[in-house]
């Protein structure tokens, strides 16, 4: 060993007596061969113990074989008593159980169930307590509430009791002990108050249970009796949940009087609501000095006293708290300043931050605070001069200071919030995930594109910062700005390496969303079954989400048999709810299988639930889809049921309806209702939906006289409303009036006529052979930076076909399809229609030039080139005929 300790020396490593371990020496080597010098002499060390190892097992063989069953060492009594409190003198050393008593409790408990009745377990305790010793059927029992204190039910304490006393035994200060928990951990407060009033000792621990018992239960006669089980120095678990309880119910004493005469020295800084309790009812009683004597504790327990009045708005208590506290500072006055916001009062906390500048105690969470308080009350300007009331006190704002004021500014001006994000960046503070997620909440359908643009800035400032609550914001303002491309994106970085893990439901429910938008379900149901391989449980919103997706893009049936699914889980049936429903309906209504919308409504009753007005709307709709109004009345009779008023989308679906089914005159009827009623008045799609039923008679007088009413309501027209007025005038053999209203209107409410006014337009020319005419209004929606769309070829081809001008229509389908570089003076990055011509609309062009101009070489040769676009899809085998029919018609050499 001498030689071992000159060696560890060598190495500067001390020796004995220290017990630092070998290995941070050996981490912090670097030459390999120091390491295994150390390692060696580790080894040495070890093998030089053998010896002593050995005399030790042999001495513990001795001592087993003299002393037989009982402990090397006696455990004694089976808990830590707490500073202060005194050992019971009457606790013996714990034994080992011998084997009749382990075989006693084996049997017991083979004969009983866990949740075995009160009657079961007495009668196996009496059955098997015969194979017990004389005098050893307390131990017995003992071991057998040591194994069965866990998994035993309610019942096994009480029938230990039973046995005690039919059989006269005399409980154990042990047995009582775990008696004593097992009736705690059960909550039993009438079995727990009897122990304790016939036991003379009980452990700290035992005290605090049933203190804590009686505090959960309201049980007054259980606090009484823990207060007589008192010691001399109670512990603050005990002192905590009877002060609690004092100042709820009428335990004998209020919270004061209890901690006078018991508490008085106990400390209660880690209890706020004990200190509360105490703190309230000596205020009360003007006792100020008991006030003095709690905040005498660490800042920390001051602080939160004072913010712990917050609750009940009580910011006179907090005050009086505040001016006992012998030394003021700035986290008093900061929880004090809270109080005051949190109570909306706003003059105490301005002349709060005041006193504490005054003081030198501000720091920037006191103006932050105040900052709050203004922002609260609406003000915003006064909140912005608090900020720079900041900076003139020499302190520096943090992120928490902007947040506050980018969310407020964020509701009123977009403007406002990128002046405050560029005053935040001036002052070298980087933007947070909190500052991403209200920048990005900020972004609407109706923003503009470039208030998009710098949302996303924002985003790629904060660099690394991605989290769920980021990930699932990004999500959803990418799907109200409708920008794909660019969720495409960010969803193709979630499902790589990069992605962060996501744990929660809500992010789950926008990642599915997301794809759902994107139509990709095979994204969707990644996400899906991802959440469920993780064990995270679906919410409403996430499951409706799900289903939303599913049945939204053509597949309505695995949205219902998720929702099936669902019903068929106990943990998940509580989810499925009438919005979730209405998903479905909706998609089944929109593919026309009216016939399992109301198998569905038949479903949804059975289970009773609770319809609103969102779900009678989608019902309405699918009765206006399908032509069946009679369905109406008992739908409208069953909202009535449920006290749900109808709202206008409700009479604009009847309206629709009765449209659809040529009822001119009951559409009016309900529009004469909707303006009596008080409640709303009919809107621009009620009036555009009644002006579209005229359009389809031709009725142009009527129709102008619903437009006449619709501008003396104050429902402005949009272009949809010119769109079905120019189809009215066109309809009604009038295209010189449909011209006429599409400018006028347009100009009388300052609006630009978009693509499917243009359409009409068009339309009501080539509908007249006007080809000339309606080439000019094409042209003239190109010089207003309008891009056509497939319709729009399909209105002018057939036109060209129909009038034999076989080139015409060669030009514009060529132009078209981006096959020719310019159509006239109009280049193809104009004329190409965004997600490009449809393939119906190609090959019906190709058809009538062979059919109708007799031209089949024309539409062979278009067809070859054709084949050359990328995404349009040609018939193969329509080339073969048009070849075969030239050769026959000897139009081929």
């Amino acid at each position: 060993r001498a030689d071992q300790s000159s060696r560890l020396k060598s190495l500067n490593y001390p020796t004995a007596p220290s017990r630092r371990p070998l290995t941070p020496l050996i981490t912090n080597f670097v030459s390999p061969s120091e390491a295994m010098q150390v390692i060696q002499v580790a080894y040495d060390f070890v093998s030089g113990m053998q010896t002593e190892i050995l005399v030790f097992l042999i001495a513990v063989g001795f001592h087993s074989l003299i002393f037989g069953k009982h402990r090397i060492a006696g455990a004694g009594f089976p808990y830590k008593p707490s500073k202060g409190a005194s050992s019971p003198k009457a606790a013996k050393p714990a034994r080992i159980p011998n084997q009749a008593h382990t075989s006693f409790a084996r049997s017991v408990a083979a004969g009983t169930t866990p949740e075995g009745d009160l009657q079961a377990f007495q009668t196996e305790i009496i059955r098997h307590l015969p194979t017990i010793p004389a005098g050893q059927e307390v131990e017995a029992l003992e071991v057998l509430m040591a194994g069965l204190a866990r998994s035993g039910g309610a019942e096994l304490p009480r029938a230990v009791r039973e046995v005690l006393h039919a059989q006269g035994l005399q409980s154990s200060v042990r047995l009582t002990e775990q008696l004593m928990r097992c009736c705690l951990r059960h909550r039993l407060s009438a079995d727990v108050l009897e122990l304790l009033s016939t036991t003379k000792f009980v452990s700290p621990e035992a005290l605090a249970g049933a203190a804590l018992l009686a505090e959960r239960s309201g049980d007054v006669a259980l606090a009484r009796e823990v207060m007589a089980k008192l010691s001399p120095t109670p512990t603050p678990e005990v002192a905590g949940p009877l002060l609690r309880l004092a100042q709820s119910k009428d335990v004998g004493f209020n919270a004061l009087a209890l901690y006078e005469r018991h508490f008085d020295g106990v400390d209660l800084s880690q209890d706020v609501q004990a200190q509360h309790a105490v703190a309230a009812a000596a205020l009360q009683a003007g006792r100020g000095d008991v006030v003095a004597k709690l905040v005498a504790c660490p800042e920390a327990g001051a602080s939160a006293l004072v913010r712990s009045f917050a609750a009940e708005g009580n910011f006179e208590a907090a005050r009086n708290v505040f001016k006992a506290c012998p030394t003021k500072t700035s986290s008093l006055y900061n929880a004090l300043l809270s109080v005051a916001v949190d109570c909306r009062d706003l003059a105490a906390a301005v002349e709060l931050k005041g006193e504490a500048v005054v003081a030198g105690l501000a720091d920037v969470v006191t103006y932050n605070t105040i900052i709050k308080a203004h922002l609260q009350n609406g003000a915003l300007g006064r909140a912005r001069e608090v900020l720079g009331e900041l900076r003139t006190a020499g302190l520096e704002p943090n992120c928490v200071t902007f947040n506050e004021l980018i969310d407020a500014t964020a509701k009123k001006s977009l403007r406002d919030m990128w002046e405050l994000i560029n005053d935040m960046q001036s002052c070298g503070l980087k933007p947070n995930q909190v500052t991403c997620s209200i920048v990005l909440k900020s972004i609407q359908s109706c923003s503009r594109p470039e208030d998009f643009e710098k949302a996303m800035a924002v985003v790629e400032q904060a660099g690394d910062a991605m989290d769920e609550v980021l990930l699932s914001s990004l999500c959803e303002a990418c799907i109200r700005s409708r920008r794909s491309d660019l969720l495409a994106r960010v969803l193709q970085q979630q499902r790589s390496s990069r992605g962060i893990a996501v744990k929660g439901a809500h992010t789950y429910g926008s990642l599915i969303r997301a794809h759902g938008s994107l139509g990709d379900l095979e994204g969707a149901w990644e996400a899906w079954k991802e959440m469920k391989t993780r064990r995270i449980a679906p919410t409403c919103i996430t499951l409706g989400c799900m289903v939303e997706a599913v049945a939204k893009h053509g597949n309505p049936e695995a949205g219902y048999r998720l929702i099936r699914e669902a019903l068929a889980e106990a943990s998940t049936r509580p989810l499925v709810n009438a919005v979730i429903y209405c998903s479905v309906l909706k998609a089944f209504s929109h593919n026309k299988c009216f016939d399992r919308v109301w198998k569905i409504h038949a479903e949804m009753r059975e289970l009773k639930l609770q319809y609103s007005i969102v779900t009678y709307n989608a019902l309405i709709d699918a009765c206006a889809r399908s032509c069946e109004m009679k369905r109406i009345t008992p739908l409208l009779e069953e909202m009535a049921n449920d006290k749900i008023e109808p709202n206008v989308i409700t009479y604009s679906t009847v309206l629709k309806g009765y449209c659809q089914e040529n009822r001119l005159d009951r559409a009016f009827e309900v529009l004469a209702d909707m303006k009596k009623n008080k409640d709303f008045s009919p809107d621009e799609v009620t009036y555009n939906t009644l002006l579209d039923g005229c359009a389809r008679f031709g009725m142009f007088d009527r129709g102008m006289e619903v437009f006449k009413d619709m501008e003396e309501a104050g429902v402005k027209p949009s272009n949809f409303t010119v769109s079905v007025l120019v189809k009215l005038a066109n309809r009604s053999k009038r295209p010189a009036e449909a011209f006429e209203l599409a400018e006028q209107v347009a100009r009388k409410y300052n609006f630009r006529p978009n693509m499917h006014v243009y359409n009409n337009l068009m339309n009501c020319c080539t509908a007249r052979g006007q080809q000339a005419r309606a080439l000019e209004v094409f042209e003239q929606m190109l010089d207003e930076r309008i891009r056509p769309d497939s319709r729009t070829y399909k209105i002018l081809l057939q036109c060209c076909v129909q009038n034999g001008e076989k080139e015409q229509a060669a030009g514009l389908l060529r132009a078209a399809t981006g096959l020719a570089p310019h159509y006239g003076r109009f280049s193809a990055s104009v004329l190409q229609p965004k997600g490009g011509v449809a393939s119906d609309v190609v090959m019906d062009t190709l058809e009538g030039l062979v059919n109708s101009c007799k031209d089949e070489a024309l539409a062979l040769e278009l067809y070859r080139e054709l084949r050359a676009v990328p995404g349009l899809s040609l018939d193969p085998k329509k080339p073969m005929r048009w070849a075969s029919g030239g050769m026959r018609g000897g139009r081929f050499d």
